[in-house]
């Protein structure tokens, strides 16, 4: 097995107004995460970013039973599972100090050219990741698609949102998209799931424009380059 264990502690800049864990932090954290696995995996940028070729996410499925909350101890646990062809799923939960599930998340993970902006074949630059399987992993995450009208709005890659790959961060369209619901609506409901598809990157810079509604329990937002939904109770 390939798994990996540790602690990690909600610090203040990790959480919203409802001192719950920011929804964006959770993914900077899962994100994180990854990143930690695939180096004690034997890969670390030496193999990938200084030879050109970058780890993007294409999709990701969190359910969320409970999000921790500031100054709380976690546990992350994550791991590499099923391998398609180019494509990798990793898979990522959190519980509490007493072993209680809070979160679980599964994201499909590729390599990139960094200059070609193309998927790259990983046995080419000598990555294997292995392939582990645990009992309540989530499934490969599914579809999904807005069916109502809704409201639309202008939204931009800027400098502050913007990551190392030159794009915006998968983690900074939680706080754009959040940032269009109702703050009441926020204050008064919790989200216990987000799926997310990335279609296509959003280069530094580069504004797109985007749809969105809210079809109970589901808050939609879709565009060109991304399709984000997010249920509530």
């Amino acid at each position: 097995m390939h798994e990996l264990t540790y602690q990690e502690k909600i610090l203040t800049e990790h959480c919203d107004p409802k001192k719950d864990l920011r929804l964006s932090s959770l993914l900077r954290l899962v994100q994180e995460a990854s990143i930690r696995s695939v180096e004690e995996l034997g890969y670390p940028r030496e193999k990938t970013l200084d030879r050109g070729i970058l780890w993007v996410v294409g999709k990701q499925r969190f359910e969320i039973s409970r999000l921790p909350v500031y100054d709380e101890e976690v546990q992350v646990l994550t791991y590499p599972g099923k391998k398609m062809h180019f494509f990798f799923e990793r898979h990522t939960s959190l519980s509490d100090k007493q072993g209680n599930p809070l979160v679980k998340c599964n994201a499909i993970w590729t390599l990139i050219d960094m200059n070609k902006r193309s998927i790259v074949n990983p046995s080419a630059y000598g990555i294997e990741i292995p392939e582990d399987h645990f009992e309540g992993e989530l499934p490969f995450p599914a579809g999904f698609r807005m069916e109502k009208e809704g409201e639309e709005a202008t939204i931009e890659a800027k400098w502050s949102d913007c990551d190392l790959n030159g794009h915006l961060n998968n983690a900074a369209y939680l706080d754009i998209v959040e940032d269009l619901i109702p703050i009441e609506f926020l204050k008064s409901h919790r989200c216990k799931a987000i799926d997310i598809s990335y279609k296509k990157e959003i280069p530094l810079g580069e504004k797109v424009g985007l749809r969105y509604v809210y079809d109970a329990p589901f808050y939609y937002f879709e565009s060109d380059h991304f399709s984000l939904r997010l249920e509530y109770e």
